[in-house]
């Protein structure tokens, strides 16, 4: 499916796949996607920016096919060792003035590098994922958000959570990413995704079992922040966006209307609108 050729780096001992425009410039764009997409949700933005002469890198998350992870130390995929991986990886490719966007758990892990890596980036944007620290807090104490986030207490259940996933070839999956963006995935794409998910969905969901080794702290973002979140997203209760500023040196939250939690894909255009400021 993926229109670019992936290419690999092994970072601290970590191999991690990725697709690049090869544009030279000075502005670079680190892309991170979410679940349960794959790095190539973002091939459009490749070739947007490609047009524009800019250099855009997507990443596929550790865990993910092209970015495979053979151990089952849940620990692999705290957030620490994920963005110290990451790190690692710009640092080999001498990547300089980069701007971070990630979406869902990619939004995450943006979130945190803006927090605790802040002196390698310019500025940021996340998609559809508050702070962390919000959404931990939230998913134990908010009953509203507990039902919204359901399935990560079905996750943290490995073995039952893997056999109801797989009922009629992860018919539970593909609703709701039909779900969380209105139809605008098409059919091929989600298809393209499920291929891998038989191999691959136990480390792609290791993400969430291993929430219990994110790091609770008060440290705020020091560089620039975007939130962008869909005004009907089906798996964030809306107070969140606006308390995730609370974590923001210099934040912006908008609701995008008329979508849910694949903004990327729904309005395209608001996005990039967003993105096009930045450099």
């Amino acid at each position: 499916m993926a229109k670019y050729s992936y290419k690999h780096l092994t970072c601290l001992g970590q191999k991690l796949g990725f697709l690049d425009n090869k544009v030279d410039s000075e502005e670079v764009f680190l892309f991170f996607h979410g679940f349960p997409e794959r790095a190539y949700t973002w091939e459009r933005y490749l070739d947007y920016y490609k047009n524009k002469g800019v250099r855009v890198i997507a990443i596929e998350l550790k865990g993910y096919k092209e970015s495979p992870c053979s151990s089952n130390d849940l620990g692999e995929y705290s957030l620490d060792v994920v963005c110290n991986e990451i790190i690692d990886f710009k640092k080999q490719l001498k990547l300089m003035n980069v701007h971070l966007v990630g979406h869902d758990w990619g939004a995450i892990v943006v979130w945190y590098l803006s927090t605790f890596y802040h002196e390698s980036f310019i500025n940021a944007v996340t998609l559809n994922a508050p702070h962390w620290l919000v959404f931990k807090k939230a998913l134990l104490s908010n009953p509203k958000q507990m039902m919204k986030g359901w399935y990560i207490f079905l996750i943290n259940i490995k073995k039952l959570s893997m056999k109801l996933l797989k009922i009629k070839n992860f018919q539970l999956l593909k609703s709701s990413i039909k779900k969380g963006s209105h139809g605008k995935l098409p059919d091929a794409l989600i298809e393209s995704y499920c291929a891998t998910w038989a191999e691959c969905l136990p480390s792609m969901t290791s993400w969430y079992r291993a929430m219990r080794y994110t790091k609770d702290s008060d440290d705020k973002v020091k560089i620039p922040m975007i939130l962008l979140m869909g005004e009907k997203d089906p798996f964030f209760v809306k107070s969140l966006g606006q308390q995730s500023m609370e974590y923001c040196e210099d934040g912006r939250f908008t609701f995008v209307k008329d979508c849910a939690h694949f903004i990327h894909h729904e309005n395209e255009a608001v996005v990039l609108k967003e993105l096009d400021q930045l450099i």
